[in-house]
């Protein structure tokens, strides 16, 4: 039976029906850029295990607000991808759409921004410190304001129940 037809009595189903599917590109890669980008593996170590715990939350409020309103896991739940690149000392958290095969399809969307750098305010943002959650202005831009931060009680503050990033 294909999961869009079924109908889930609770969210430990349909987050099982959701880890079914196949997973999406590798992101490997993109972690171990993270470790670059500190002084220490400590602190690499430290950051990266509260950006995983920040994911599992989005990706935990995604299940649960996909289930309430009976939606199939394909449609709730996006991919939750990381990119470190050229962003200014920020990990951009995208979502990526998946068809009903798991297949990694059409829209990209960035989710938020989370600083990996202590940082004095600028023209554009404000002072920021490592773990500050932004909302996004556009893709490649965050917001000005700090909505939260992933080392306290991870990054739950900065999101919606939805798993938005909340507005100020």
């Amino acid at each position: 039976m294909n999961t869009a037809d079924q109908k889930f009595s609770t969210v430990s189903e349909f987050i099982t029906a959701r880890d079914a599917m196949p997973a999406g590109p590798d992101q490997s890669k993109e972690w171990a850029k993270i470790a670059k980008r500190f002084a220490s593996a400590e602190q690499a170590e430290k950051f990266t295990i509260a950006l995983r715990k920040f994911i599992a939350e989005i990706e935990a409020r995604k299940a649960q607000y996909g289930f309430e309103r009976n939606y199939s896991p394909e449609i709730a739940c996006d991919h939750v991808q990381i990119e470190v690149g050229n962003t200014g000392g920020f990990v951009r958290i995208v979502l990526q759409h998946r068809d009903f095969n798991g297949n990694v399809t059409g829209q990209r969307m960035s989710h938020s921004f989370v600083s990996m750098a202590n940082s004095a305010a600028t023209k554009s943002l404000c002072a920021r410190e490592v773990g500050d959650v932004f909302k996004c202005a556009t893709y490649k831009a965050p917001a000005t304001h700090v909505r939260g931060n992933i080392f306290a009680d991870a990054g739950c503050e900065a999101l919606t129940a939805d798993a938005h990033i909340r507005y100020l």
